[in-house]
């Protein structure tokens, strides 16, 4: 069984690796990635459907514990006219796995939040000018979202650059407001009614890798990987949670 746990441990961190959950690097051998689930409760708040997105096949060795351990939770469904409703929503995990000194794995949930998720993002394109200039940069978005989950309005709220020169960031500034216009999130419905919302967008535009790792955000009120967005507001609440769980 360790020989069994200790393999199936190196397939996960692998799995990690690629699959493009923004994955974290710390102690080799723990791995810190965020997963997303599409959740429906009902009016009571208890947990009936839910649905990984973006994961793969092999990753159930990680999203089946997981799933038994977010239905064991208590949740607070959206309200509509004052009355609790089923409610849909997202469920975005930051996940840490590690062998524990028995050879099992250890599963540790830390931020755990609900909201919005976004669909579709398709990357800005980088200015011709700064791309030709090597410049880089850090931009935070928060994107206004309509119930049907387009956007609406974008604002540029943080700026981090190897340029700070004012045109440069005005650049990088209208290439990630212009691609903001084709995005599209799923929204939280409440009795079937979706609920305009408030995304924050972490936004990268990087030529190195080393730049590309940075997370000059991290002191934001939403902790997030790097390039998702996050709901800055969501109908549904975690009561009770559970931290982890060995399998």
């Amino acid at each position: 069984m360790k020989l069994l746990a200790a393999l199936l441990l190196g397939a996960c961190l692998a799995s990690f690796s690629s699959a493009g959950h923004g994955a974290e690097a710390g102690d080799p051998g723990n791995r810190t990635a965020w997963f997303r689930a599409r959740i429906v409760l009902d009016a009571a708040g208890q947990l009936g459907s839910l649905e990984w997105v973006g994961t793969r096949p092999e990753e159930r060795l990680v999203t089946a514990p997981l799933e038994a351990m977010v239905r064991k939770w208590e949740f607070e469904p959206g309200m509509l006219d004052g009355v609790p409703a089923v409610t849909e929503t997202g469920l975005l995990l930051q996940v840490t796995m590690r062998k524990t000194a028995e050879g099992g794995i250890a599963l540790q949930i830390g931020e755990a939040r609900t909201g919005a998720f976004g669909l579709q993002k398709t990357p800005p394109a980088y200015p011709s000018d700064q791309l030709r200039r090597g410049t880089q940069a850090h931009l935070l978005m928060l994107a206004a979202v309509d119930a049907e989950g387009k956007v609406t309005s974008a604002t540029i709220t943080e700026y981090e650059g190897s340029s700070l020169a004012r045109n440069t960031r005005l650049d990088f500034e209208a290439a990630a407001v212009k691609a903001s216009r084709a995005w599209t999130y799923r929204t939280e419905l409440v009795a079937g009614k979706g609920v305009a919302t408030t995304m924050e967008v972490p936004i990268s535009f990087c030529l190195e890798s080393a730049w590309c790792e940075r997370n000059p955000f991290r002191k934001t009120r939403l902790p997030s990987p790097s390039g998702m967005a996050v709901a800055t507001e969501s109908v549904a609440r975690i009561r009770i949670r559970t931290p982890g769980a060995e399998i």
